[in-house]
């Protein structure tokens, strides 16, 4: 799973709601199936420099 904070994680809720009850209930976070990404290119940017990101780190992160 891939997730994201918008804004610095220090001054949102991410902490707690990362922290919580149902984030670890989560079978792939049970199993360490997460990966946090930058949310500019990933939810925010549809340029594409950041589709290109987006797949660079989908290749990584998953394999070829």
């Amino acid at each position: 799973m891939f997730y994201s904070v918008q804004g610095d994680a220090t001054e949102t809720d991410a902490a707690t709601v990362l922290a919580g009850p149902l984030w670890k209930s989560m079978s792939a976070v049970r199993a360490g199936h997460t990966v946090k990404v930058d949310d500019d290119p990933w939810y925010l940017n549809a340029g594409p420099a950041a589709a290109r990101l987006v797949v660079t780190e989908l290749s990584e992160k998953l394999g070829e």
